[in-house]
């Protein structure tokens, strides 16, 4: 099974147009694949991309700053029958809170890669992992289960994310996963008053 990673650019203009993303793919053992390379985006996907915007946004906005302006926020549009139509994960938050899911658990092997300041974090932590670890906690044993999951998440989804989708997909076959990025860009709201 092929997983969709693609980068959208900051911006829309020239529709059907964007970056593609996870370019520094490697092969580790929960690692991505090198089918994972040079998908196109068309025109339905940027514009999916503009909804899923806004729900980050919708998300993000009733927490403090240390949420609203910083980590990771993903959010996945779910087409399996019986399941939430949505999740959304932070990664900053392991405990359910308003719209984001927590740490689910613990369904997938998940690296310790480092961040950009050369601190090793676990990238269970990261919001596509909640995002998928929570799907497969409701999933449970339903291996049969056929549809489709698109997880937009603000940053490009590292290595380990990339593992666990493909871990995903071998142990539930029949959904496919794509994932779309914001090309590295916050989504950061207004606070609600």
């Amino acid at each position: 099974a092929s997983v969709m990673a693609v980068s959208i650019a900051s911006t829309f203009a020239g529709m059907g147009k964007a970056n593609v993303g996870n370019q520094y793919l490697s092969s580790k053992l929960v690692g991505p694949t090198s089918a994972w390379k040079g998908y196109l985006v068309n025109e339905k996907t940027v514009q999916q991309a503009a909804a899923f915007r806004q729900q980050v946004l919708d998300a993000r906005a009733p927490f403090s700053q240390n949420i609203r302006k910083m980590g990771n926020a993903a959010v996945a549009q779910i087409d399996i029958p019986g399941m939430p139509k949505t999740l959304a994960a932070h990664s900053r938050i392991d405990k359910a809170e308003k719209s984001f899911v927590g740490k689910g658990g613990g369904n997938f092997t998940y690296e310790t890669i480092k961040n950009s300041d050369g601190n090793p974090i676990p990238r269970n932590l990261d919001s596509e992992y909640k995002i998928l670890d929570n799907l497969a906690d409701k999933l449970g044993a339903n291996i049969t289960a056929k549809g489709k999951v698109t997880i937009f998440t603000e940053r490009v989804a590292c290595d380990s994310c990339l593992g666990v989708v493909e871990q995903f997909q071998k142990k539930y076959p029949g959904v496919k996963v794509e994932v779309i990025d914001n090309n590295n860009i916050l989504l950061i709201p207004r606070r609600l008053k």
